[in-house]
């Protein structure tokens, strides 16, 4: 094997030298991110090339990542690193089995470059390789044939197909969608096809999968991962029901070919019966507000909880921020449940007006908290909440399980449902995937102030509390 360059991506290796460069063509398009605009060293430049300063693949490949991250070109995420040992390669092996093909193969030379990495350099055509790694370069090459024997299966078990193309989970749920609101479906069973499937993506941890790739073994994953959660029976049921009839719509309407429907028949066992979460009634809410009058926390928490549907460590974190006219707040910016957690929610009016008596708005960065964590925040709400249960006749302990913190999340949604909105419409408000809308729209936080006015005028829809 002599010596030579090549490429995997944008990530080179250049002859002479061990080290990885990033390299690749600066388009057009680039040209327009700050980057390169505020940079006048690369304005008449065609390439880029700088060095990654190491020869591993593995640390060049996760220094290519952040910095074509930093640059703003937005790349597909990195294939999960192999370790060493017999339960990480099963884990692999299950993986590759929700991956496209185009990833398969990028996987492929991914794991090819890691096992020839664990050999000795050959310096000329005539020099015999030698294994200095032989844990490295046993199991590495064990994964290059597990992804081969995977992408020669596929080519023997796909090769015919009704349509030039696969269809996604997302798309036949968007047709099967389509047929069943033409059929007179009501927003609460759109609402269960949708929660069902983006439950499904987020264990997986993709945007969309191909529904080809969906096996009994992934579903089989998926139930022990939501049994563990604490999922409930009646939950995982509904959903499994939601994602078998869309199979079943597939295969009614030639999307996918005969077989074994993954999501039926699936057996259920052990699972535990979840404690139902209710909505605060009108008069525990003004229970609620009367009894923090003399407590600034809890008032807060209270006010912004009913007005914009936030998790308990959303409210605790948020930040105010103007776009145009419209003031929001801006939530999940250091991370949250999920990617779409991070969004932006327009202040309710008379919301607005109670936090101005409180706050010089533009002058305070966001809420001010007399108590340390949102967890004591939480636990000072659960004493109150618990105070204002009794006084309105609710003393069961199993009823007052069902009111919690997450109860105002609750009410907001069913409010705005009430109003005349769907979920698809305040998507953004709450922070669930837009599934059903196009990927190319899903999990964007939107700044527009059109936009913005648009979400404004839904949550100007909701009661005023007081």
């Amino acid at each position: 094997m002599a010596k030579r360059a090549y490429r995997k991506d944008y990530m080179t290796k250049i002859k002479g030298s061990a080290n990885w460069y990033l390299q690749f063509y600066i388009k057009p398009d680039y040209r327009s991110l700050p980057f390169f605009k505020n940079n006048p060293k690369w304005a008449t430049r065609r390439n880029f090339l700088e060095t990654l300063k190491t020869p591993n693949y593995q640390e060049a490949s996760v220094r290519s990542e952040r910095r074509l991250q930093e640059i703003g070109i937005k790349e597909r995420p990195l294939p999960p690193e192999l370790a060493t040992g017999k339960e990480a390669f099963f884990s692999v092996l299950r993986d590759i089995k929700s991956r496209d093909d185009e990833e398969l193969t990028q996987l492929l030379n991914a794991y090819e470059t890691l096992r020839d990495n664990a050999l000795s350099p050959a310096v000329s055509q005539t020099d015999t390789l030698e294994v200095q790694d032989e844990v490295s370069f046993d199991h590495y090459s064990k994964a290059v044939e597990a992804v081969q024997r995977e992408l020669k299966e596929r080519n023997t078990a796909f090769f015919s197909q009704p349509y030039p193309y696969e269809i996604t989970l997302l798309q036949l749920a968007e047709h099967y969608r389509t047929e069943i609101v033409e059929d007179g479906a009501d927003i609460k069973t759109q609402s269960k096809l949708h929660h069902a499937v983006r439950k499904l993506l987020e264990f997986r941890g993709v945007n969309d999968i191909e529904v080809r790739l969906i096996k009994p073994k992934l579903i089989s994953d998926y139930v022990r991962h939501s049994k563990q959660n604490d999922v409930a029976e009646g939950t995982m049921r509904s959903e499994l029901a939601a994602l078998s009839n869309v199979w079943k719509y597939g295969v009614r309407n030639e999307y996918l070919q005969e077989g074994i429907n993954p999501f039926a028949n699936v057996q259920l066992k052990g699972f535990k019966n979840k404690t139902s979460r209710k909505p605060f009634t009108s008069e525990m809410l003004t229970e609620l507000l009367k009894a923090s009058e003399s407590d600034a926390d809890m008032e807060q928490l209270i006010m912004c909880s009913y007005y914009t549907g936030m998790r308990l460590s959303e409210v605790f974190t948020a930040k105010f921020k103007s776009v145009g006219d419209v003031l929001c707040f801006d939530v999940a910016t250091d991370g949250g449940k999920t990617e779409s957690a991070k969004r932006l929610i327009p202040i309710h009016d008379d919301l607005r007006s109670w936090l101005e008596k409180k706050y010089k708005i533009g002058q305070t960065n966001g809420l001010q908290w007399s108590r340390p964590t949102h967890d004591s925040v939480g636990k000072k709400f659960g004493r109150l909440k618990n105070t204002i249960l009794e006084q309105v006749g609710v003393t069961d302990p199993e009823k007052k399980r069902e009111y919690v913190h997450h109860s105002f999340r609750h009410g907001f949604v069913t409010m705005l449902i009430e109003a005349g909105f769907n979920e698809l419409e305040f998507a953004d408000l709450t922070g669930h995937s837009k599934s059903f809308l196009g990927r190319t729209e899903a999990g964007r936080t939107y700044t527009s102030t059109a936009q913005l006015e648009k979400l404004k005028s839904i949550i100007n829809a909701l009661p005023v509390a007081l």
